[in-house]
């Protein structure tokens, strides 16, 4: 089938409410990476996932053995990646330019949805291609945020692997439960975590303990949307309204801390944003079956 109006109708909040998750899950994590690791952050956040999706998936974990199961363990490997790579930046640098630099993985997933998925590239698509890394750009630079080599490499590898799980995710979304397509994802990020060499330990101090908490749920809420926007809608724009989560977690930073961004840095931000308005309803796939 086509995607019409009412996927699109349906589709778009649910890919609005995920970025806005992630945003103040990245603003959370932020803070908490002053008092404990990432790696460590990043653990209870998928173990949170793992606690609560488990009833639900019980009668499912045949599945994951299954005909098809290898693109939900890619979605999952390839998503676990991406998280490391996101929490570490959170722990380096702004919420704001993390989120920015994770989500250049937009380009990737339009770049690779073209070749694999055979999606159609609209000269607005294309156009807004050359948008957000003009707004990545900006960020990076010296009149802008001056983001380090190193996190700026490890932003740019997080979106590559993002890329990778989220056209996995695509292709997931329309084979199996989307719960399970969480909890696979929270299984495999919470044990390349643990094995790393932070791992994890037991966490003390109500207020971190809360915030542990926040961050958990925010991101089981954040992924499950995200999945049933994938479900809904294209590839490139599904990623593409993640990108809000620029403004979201920048928006609280601001408002935390006082913190008004230099005018270059709000450009950068401006013109990754101004994507979402030149991909509108302009990209159509087809969807293969489906379930829910």
């Amino acid at each position: 089938m086509i995607a019409g109006a009412s996927e699109w109708t349906h589709g778009v909040p649910f890919g609005l409410a995920s970025s806005a998750a992630f945003g103040l899950m990245g603003f959370l994590v932020h803070q908490a990476s002053l008092a404990a690791p990432t790696q460590e952050i990043a653990f209870f956040r998928c173990a949170a996932s793992v606690v609560a999706l488990a009833p639900l998936i019980v009668k499912l974990l045949s599945k994951l053995w299954g005909k098809d199961a290898f693109i939900v363990w890619l979605r999952a490997l390839a998503g676990a990646m991406s998280v490391l790579c996101y929490f570490t930046n959170l722990g380096n640098i702004s919420v704001p330019n993390a989120a920015a630099l994770a989500n250049t993985a937009p380009f990737f997933v339009v770049l690779f949805s073209r070749v694999f998925l055979r999606e159609s590239l609209s000269r607005q698509t294309q156009l807004g291609l050359l948008v957000v890394f003009a707004g990545a750009f900006l960020l990076q630079s010296p009149a802008g945020s001056a983001i380090p080599l190193h996190s700026l490499a490890v932003g740019i590898g997080g979106a590559v692997s993002a890329s990778v799980a989220y056209l996995a995710l695509k292709q997931a979304a329309q084979r199996f439960p989307q719960s399970l397509i969480v909890w696979a994802f929270s299984v495999v990020t919470a044990a390349v975590v643990i094995s790393s060499p932070s791992g994890a330990r037991a966490i003390t101090g109500l207020s971190l303990q809360l915030s542990f908490l926040a961050i958990g749920l925010l991101g089981l809420f954040a992924h499950l949307w995200i999945t049933r926007s994938y479900f809904l809608l294209p590839s490139s724009v599904a990623s593409t309204l993640g990108l809000t989560a620029i403004l979201w977690g920048g928006l609280r930073e601001a408002v935390a801390f006082a913190k008004i961004p230099s005018v270059v840095s709000m450009a950068g931000h401006g013109a990754i944003l101004v994507r979402v308005y030149l991909l509108r309803g302009k990209v159509h796939e087809k969807i293969p079956g489906r379930q829910d």
